[in-house]
């Protein structure tokens, strides 16, 4: 066994595995693991009583005990440490801000991001015990699965099934997406929803993987791969989200400390260059589409109102309600949850609280958390990151704002489900660059090679 870990030691490693003749085993059931986690984030499946939720996120929940036991010999003092930190800013955020007659559905949603978290730090942790390629074959198999389900779709195969599936599971609790002929007005053909609730889901599940994919380990083929995947994304679906796709790939190509700067400007012409191209050939309605759903930004009722339409839930709406809240609660905002708080003093025509903050992640911090709320969280945030391995830290925030201006849901278990994809991408591919990461010492462990080494052997999770 001394004479294996030698061997181990000079191959190159990322994060922690196990150096044991069942390493082969223990990576694919990592794998496994991986993806059963990023589908149960794009699923979101409910679990429902009597027309009741229960939770929201049913497959993630039911994954935690597996989870701790795979990372649990990982697991860090400072990774402990976080979610008290996490949960005291919450707190302070309930106490110093309005509403006290919600105080319920503040801590409901102060316990799912709390949960949420927690399957964050674990999953990031899960991807640090694999191997790159593991890892990067993983996200590979996620993205393939969304762009193979979207032309089956498209081409008929698979509607039927997972038009019946969605009716099936999420009818009772979700409002399911009806617009095929907005659909076909724009694209000429109902967009695939791939058995979830409606195209966005599959469109940012999809940017994610394809994003986390490549940044594991930056090529000219993997970048031109990914550019031509993405065209093709945006093709069946006339999103504007791919823009922000396109943002996060050029920023992940440009942010590559292996490549020097012709290699990445050339990497970055390449991968414009097919992603265009293919657009152009294959979608002849794509960037008309485009023009006119950016047209919609900001557009009115009669009355003077927003429209209530994705574009301006995602772009408008937000930021709106980010200036009103911080202009009466600029500390500690409307406190984390607090939604009804924010309509009440909105001034908008939105009929539900649902719809106050939004669709925009990087505006719900400050709406929710403050100025200072907010500051706290992104710095505990960010020290947690280096504490994992991440070393871009700057890559990592444009990152997270770039996704975040396409999905909220702060304290959801689905958002934080897409950024742990990119988190720990991140993670993986620093820690390749800086060699293996060192292993995160358990409480009361001591800092020497000896223990160290021990430990690295040991960490093997089941």
């Amino acid at each position: 066994m001394i004479l294996l870990s030698h061997e181990r030691a000079s191959e190159p490693t990322v994060g922690i595995h196990e150096a044991t003749s069942f390493e082969p085993r223990w990576q694919l059931y990592r794998a496994m693991l991986l993806v059963v986690a990023a589908l149960a984030t794009y699923l979101y499946l409910p679990l429902l009583s009597g027309g009741r939720l229960l939770v929201p996120s049913f497959p993630t929940v039911a994954m935690m005990p597996l989870l701790y036991l795979t990372v649990r010999r990982n697991i860090s003092t400072a990774d402990k440490l976080f979610l008290p930190k996490v949960v005291f800013v919450l707190l302070l955020s309930m106490a110093f801000s309005p509403g006290y007659a919600y105080l319920t559905e503040k801590f409901l949603s102060l316990v799912q991001f709390s949960l949420a978290i927690v399957v964050t730090v674990m999953t990031v942790r899960l991807m640090q015990q694999m191997r790159r390629e593991v890892v990067e074959r993983s996200l590979l198999v996620v993205w393939c699965l969304l762009l193979a389900g979207s032309v089956l779709e498209v081409a008929g195969l698979t509607r039927e099934i997972s038009d019946a599936f969605r009716a099936r599971v999420y009818e009772e609790m979700y409002t399911l997406y009806d617009g095929d002929l907005r659909d076909i007005s724009f694209v000429g053909w109902v967009r695939p929803k791939v058995f979830s609730t409606e195209p966005s889901c599959v469109t940012k599940m999809f940017i994610v993987a394809v994003n986390a994919w490549l940044l594991i380990r930056v090529t000219k083929i993997k970048a031109v791969t990914a550019a031509a995947a993405t065209g093709a994304m945006f093709v069946i679906m006339g999103s504007p989200m791919y823009v922000v796709s396109v943002a996060m790939t050029l920023a992940v190509l440009v942010w590559n400390p292996l490549s020097s700067i012709q290699t990445r400007v050339a990497t970055v012409l390449a991968a414009l260059i097919v992603s265009v191209l293919f657009v152009a050939t294959f979608g002849d309605t794509a960037f008309s589409t485009l023009e006119t759903r950016i047209q919609r930004i900001g557009t009115t009722e009669p009355d003077g109102q927003l429209e209530i339409r994705s574009e301006n839930l995602r772009a408008v709406i937000p930021w709106v309600s980010l200036v009103n809240n911080l202009s009466r609660w600029p500390i500690f905002g409307v406190g984390i949850g607090g939604k009804e708080v924010a309509l009440e003093e909105s001034g908008l025509d939105l009929l539900s609280y649902k719809r106050v903050m939004g669709a925009n992640a990087s505006a719900e911090v400050w709406s929710y958390l403050g100025l200072l709320g907010g500051t706290l969280f992104i710095w505990l945030l960010l020290k947690q990151a280096s504490h994992t391995g991440v070393r871009r830290l700057g890559l990592m925030l444009i990152l997270v704002f770039l996704f975040s201006q396409l999905m909220g849901g702060l304290d959801s278990f689905r958002y934080w489900g897409h950024i742990t994809l990119l988190w720990g991408a991140l993670a993986v591919a620093d820690s390749n660059v800086n060699g293996a990461a060192n292993p995160p010492r358990r409480m009361g462990s001591r800092a020497s090679s000896i223990d160290e080494r021990a430990f690295g052997h040991q960490a093997s999770g089941i």
